[in-house]
């Protein structure tokens, strides 16, 4: 038996390398961003709870309500902006800021 699970691994080895250079040929694959890992933090926060301590750091930001507006009542950034009378380039780039400073807890958790 020992001889068929070393031909499996070999075997799915070589698939998976093969799946991984092929998805990088095409650009499928790359690393997520901070923005990005940020993005997808809060958006599981806002369904599971999970990342309650990072949140709670995120608070004391001014414009933390645009998060709760944005993941948690699904509002459009343009309606937040219009809520919370700024332009809505101020509320993109407030909540990209936000969500690369979440991300970046994650980073640094991981450390």
């Amino acid at each position: 038996m020992k001889i068929f699970d070393d031909i499996i691994k070999k075997t799915a080895e070589a698939v998976v390398e093969k799946a991984i250079k092929e998805f990088k040929a095409e650009n499928l694959l790359r690393i997520p961003t901070m923005a990005e890992e940020g993005d997808l933090m809060l958006r599981e926060y806002f369904t599971t709870g999970k990342w309650e301590n990072e949140i709670k750091a995120l608070e004391k930001h001014p414009y933390f309500e645009i998060i709760e507006l944005y993941y948690r009542d699904g509002m459009s950034q343009e309606a937040i902006a219009y809520e919370l009378n700024a332009s809505p380039a101020t509320i993109s780039r407030q909540r990209k800021r936000l969500c690369e400073e979440m991300g970046q807890m994650k980073h640094t958790a991981r450390l």
